[in-house]
C-alpha cells in the first residue's frame, strides 16, 4: 500500500509501575494484544467485515487459538 492508507493507528499513553519481576511479563502480554489488534484491523479490512458480528464470526476462533496458545507456553515456562 502506498503510505499508510487503509491502516487504523490508535495511540495509547499511560503510566505504569509494574513490580520488577511481572515487568517482562507485563510487556510480552501488552505485545501480544498489539499483534492481536494489528492482525485483526488487516483481516476485517481485507474481508470488509464492517458489522461487528460479521468481525467476530471472522476473528474469534483464529484469535482465540493463535493468542491463547501463547499465553498457555508462556504459562508453562
Amino acid at each position: 500500500m502506498v503510505g499508510s492508507e487503509g491502516f487504523l493507528t490508535l495511540t495509547i499513553k499511560m503510566r505504569v509501575r509494574p513490580e520488577p519481576e511481572c515487568e517482562e511479563e507485563l510487556v510480552d502480554l501488552l505485545k501480544r494484544d498489539r499483534d492481536a489488534l494489528n492482525h485483526s484491523v488487516e483481516k476485517i479490512i481485507e474481508k470488509r467485515a464492517t458489522s461487528l458480528s460479521r468481525a467476530h464470526a471472522l476473528l474469534y476462533r483464529e484469535l482465540k487459538e493463535a493468542f491463547n496458545s501463547q499465553v498457555l507456553a508462556q504459562q508453562s515456562e
